[in-house]
């Protein structure tokens, strides 16, 4: 019980290779009751280790051994079944129910590894299928559906065959828990033949199979008093029946659509047949529904007016295939019931009607294109300016207006349409950046599909670049819409683009930040269309204008990422040179950058995510580059490296930049006792990032890592430099932002290896923190707060004088009488984030009994203010523990 929960409450990478083999030779225990517990932490311990699970792709050389507690399962699968299985023959109804849940994660944990061990289950399965306990049937059946579902059809095909008696006898069974779970199993066997490439030999096998299936399943639909599960699991299996295997029902298959249209309009069992009659529209029978098609589409349309959402997202769901097959003199009746679901209010039903008007429109050619403008493109198009459209419905959009494009036919020509689209945004008193960037998606699908239209759309759009009388957001908008069209290539015509590039080159110099920045993007993507010619111009203009530095480098950043891999590869020897020699800022170009608002930290950063972003393609290039860098006298490359590998580690994982990164973290961490103060900063950052999207290549170095953050959680006078203005000086701290990342990557790691952590020590260099600048105490206090939440809380015991010292003086400042706002706004933030740690730190028995929290809680509950504020902030978090509580019951 202790390693259960252990397992539970800390669980170790290392955990199985140090309790699984105990556990499994426990298995022999004769002792019923400790056989259980030891089957109960065993079983906790395979599930955590499924959850767990990391592929092995993703794993690095150096850290092979963290994440092969898999591959010690796998092999030791053999063994376990084999044990388990003699388990089976004993009579305790509970060890059997353990050992079949065992199965099932096993299954789930390591599926390849169990699949050649399933069918030697077969004889003890059938046994256990017999057994008088209803409990133990039922989580029979349910592993078996599991089982069917996940491993390989050669593996399942003979537990198949030698079980389908028993699990249709099960379906035959009087307690609706066993019909309903074999009936499910029923389904899944129809949907793995299905999905499974057989001879002619095992197909007329199958297809026996199957018909008595369906026998079973249509006689449990006819009776009458059925519980709803064994009704919904009945209608379910007769739908896949009919859908994957109806030429082998013969006239039987008649009997089957008859029954669930009856079904479709009975309340209780409406939801069900609607999903039957998708899988079937769906599939190769779908010519089955052609006489019941009216009543069909009847009924979903009357379930678009109902209130439960899930029937009205299902009955979407099953009228899109529908569309291929709906008679023309439905469309009308069709159209007005889907309009109503076109709103911004539910994006999942505003994907599926347009998407079903999608599917409408390529059946019936562009005749429809008339009504469908009467009937649903006003909604469609409003929605384009709502805030919330966004995927699937905008997906689903992209698509409509490539076939209205394509159609090209009255009253929807693409002039009508493109200037609809723009209009939405433009006429608005004022539109986000994320309508912007939709509606210019929708543009740009539209301008895919325009062929001689589109030179229509491009000189519309550079008219609104270079009209005096055009206001900034429509420049924005016009900006926004070349940039997705110039990752899309259409732009395509050298005369156009030489214009093009012009105009937005001439909006880069624009005095407003908005329209400068938004223009610095579309100049870099639409050098990304023209391939390596384009990038190529690109870095002769960064050359050419240092003045305009820090904007072409936004540019070549939205130029890598639009690039193709191989197009960014080919250009390395180009992008790396200008990138670590050219850019680094110089006495040069202090006049160039003094001269704009553009700081250092601006041109550090972006030359860094420049730099992270062809680590991604080419990692064992750009990586020895960075490394170079690292150790350069100049420490503008040694920042530039440091902070190049926090974007390169951000994002999906690979195994090959893994690979090639993991030997050299050693080198980039040590940045972090740099004597510059933007190189260790760059160093943070890098260790945060590792610490977030690749764990594993720090945990070799965790504990240097530690000592070098605790070394930096004070503030050091000599980065303290006096600023005078004349009238009056004030200080400027140079260490804020290292500091302030120190501690957020010291929460990163207190979130990623809570294990691994000495509180004792990682408190003592917290307590700085919580009365550090109000930036740096937020960060603080927030860490406090997580802290008070781990398991080994008690042992910050010792250290509770230094935290509570801490609190005292932000719970007990006084604010300046001529205080400004934002000030004020600060230090009710600090208080509140004083009191969230103190409540939290309540929470924790060993804490709220010791005499100096009893000592500073009473002296808080002193203060009106504070008391009020701390009652207050109580309620909330338990208001949102119930919430946290009622979305875990819910799902």
């Amino acid at each position: 019980r202790c390693i259960n929960s252990l397992i539970l409450s800390r669980l170790r990478d290392d955990i199985y290779s140090l309790v699984g083999p105990l556990l499994v030779r426990r298995l022999s225990e004769r002792e019923e009751n400790v056989l259980n517990d030891v089957l109960s932490t065993l079983l906790n311990l395979v599930k955590s280790m499924s959850s767990r699970h990391i592929s092995s792709d993703s794993v690095p050389v150096e850290q092979e051994n963290v994440n092969t507690q898999p591959a010690h399962l796998s092999s030791r699968v053999p063994t376990i079944v084999k044990t388990l299985r003699k388990l089976l023959s004993r009579k305790s109804v509970k060890t059997n129910e353990n050992v079949i849940l065992m199965f099932r994660s096993l299954v789930s944990a390591v599926p390849e590894a169990f699949g050649p061990c399933l069918s030697s289950l077969i004889p003890d399965l059938k046994k256990v299928l017999t057994n008088s306990s209803s409990s133990l049937v039922a989580e029979t059946l349910v592993f078996l559906k599991i089982s069917i579902e996940h491993l390989h059809a050669e593996h399942t095909w003979p537990t198949i065959t030698s079980l389908l008696s028993n699990i249709l006898a099960a379906a035959k069974d009087r307690y609706y828990k066993i019909v309903t779970e074999a009936l499910f199993v029923c389904f899944t066997v129809v949907r793995k033949l299905h999905e499974s490439s057989m001879s002619s030999e095992l197909e007329a096998v199958a297809k026996s199979h199957v018909r008595e299936i369906y026998a079973v399943a249509l006689e449990s639909l006819k009776q009458k008093q059925q519980d709803s599960e064994v009704k919904e699991a009945a209608i379910r299996c007769v739908g896949a029946v009919i859908a994957y295997f109806s030429p082998a029902l013969g006239t039987s298959v008649e009997d089957g659509v008859e029954i669930i249209m009856e079904k479709l309009n009975a309340d209780a069992t409406r939801l069900s047949a609607v999903r039957s009659i998708e899988m079937i529209a769906s599939s190769s029978s779908c010519k089955l529904l052609t006489s019941e098609i009216s009543p069909i589409v009847q009924s979903l349309g009357s379930y678009m007016r109902k209130a439960d959402r899930r029937l009205r997202i299902t009955s979407m769901c099953a009228l899109i295939p529908i569309a291929k097959v709906l008679p023309s003199t439905q469309d009308q009746i069709i159209l007005d019931q889907i309009s109503t679901q076109i709103s911004d209010q539910d994006m999942k039903l505003t994907s599926l009607a347009v998407s079903f008007c999608t599917d409408l429109a390529k059946t019936r050619g562009p005749s429809i294109v008339a009504l469908i403008a009467e009937k649903v493109y006003p909604q469609a198009i409003s929605c384009i300016s709502s805030s919330l459209f966004q995927d699937p419905a905008l997906s689903a959009m992209e698509k409509f207006l490539l076939v209205l494009a394509e159609f090209n036919s009255e009253p929807l020509t693409f002039p009508v349409v493109f200037t609809e689209i723009k209009s939405a945004v433009t006429e608005r008193k004022e539109s986000s950046r994320s309508v912007m960037q939709s509606a210019a998606q929708c543009l740009a699908a539209l301008c895919s599909a325009a062929g001689t239209g589109r030179r229509m759309a491009l000189e519309a759009l550079l008219s609104d670049l270079t009209s005096p009388h055009s206001s900034d957001a429509n420049k924005v908008f016009a900006l926004v819409c070349l940039a997705e069209q110039g990752r899309r290539s259409l732009i395509a015509e050298a005369r156009t683009e030489g214009h093009l590039r012009s105009a937005i080159f001439d909006c880069i110099n624009s005095p407003v930040d908005i329209v400068k920045s938004t223009a610095a993007i579309a100049y870099g993507a639409i050098a990304s269309s023209n391939g390596e010619d384009g990038i190529t111009l690109l870095l002769e203009t960064i050359q050419e204008r240092n003045d305009l530095q820090y904007m072409l480098l936004i540019s070549l950043r939205e130029a890598i990422l639009c690039s193709k891999e191989e197009t960014i590869c080919r250009m390395l020897p180009a992008l790396l040179p200008l990138l670590l020699d050219h850019t680094p800022i110089t006495s040069a170009d202090s006049g160039a950058m003094q001269s704009s608002d553009v700081g250092e930290e601006s041109i550090r950063s972006a030359t860094a995510e420049c730099l992270g972003l062809l680590a991604k393609a080419e990692p064992g290039i750009v990586i020895a580059a960075l490394d170079e860098a690292r150790s350069s006298e100049n420490s503008y490359l040694r920042s530039a490296a440091a902070t190049a590998v926090k974007f390169a580690v951000s994002g999906e994982p690979s195994s090959e930049f893994d690979c090639v990164l993991g030997p050299k973290v050693t080198a980039f961490l040590s940045l972090l006792v740099d004597a510059d103060v933007n190189v260790r900063k760059g160093a943070l950052l890098a260790a945060n990032a590792l610490g977030r999207f690749r764990p594993e290549l720090l945990r070799a170095h965790f504990e240097d890592l530690m000592q070098a953050l605790y070394a930096q959680t004070r503030v050091n006078r000599d980065l303290i430099r006096t600023v005078n203005l004349g009238p009056f000086k004030y200080e400027e701290d140079d260490g804020l932002e290292a500091r302030k990342t120190t501690f957020e990557c010291m929460a990163t790691m207190l979130a990623t290896f809570p294990e691994a952590i000495d509180l004792t020590k990682f408190i003592e260099a917290l307590i700085p923190g919580l009365t550090d600048h109000v930036d740096v105490k937020a960060v603080s206090l927030s860490i406090l707060a997580s802290v008070a939440k781990l398991p080994t809380a008690p042992s910050i015991i010792p250290c509770l004088g230094g935290i509570f010292e801490a609190l005292n003086s932000t719970l007990k400042a006084k604010l300046k009488e001529n205080a400004v706002r934002q000030e004020i706004e600060r230090h009710e933030d600090a208080v509140r984030g004083a009191l969230r740690a103190l409540h939290s730190l309540e929470r924790v028995p060993e804490i709220s009994r010791t005499p100096e929290f009893r000592e500073i809680l009473k002296e808080t509950l002193e203060a009106p203010t504070l008391a009020e504020c701390y009652e207050n902030l109580g309620h909330e978090l338990e208001d949102a523990q119930r919430r946290r509580n009622g979305d875990t019951m819910e799902s």
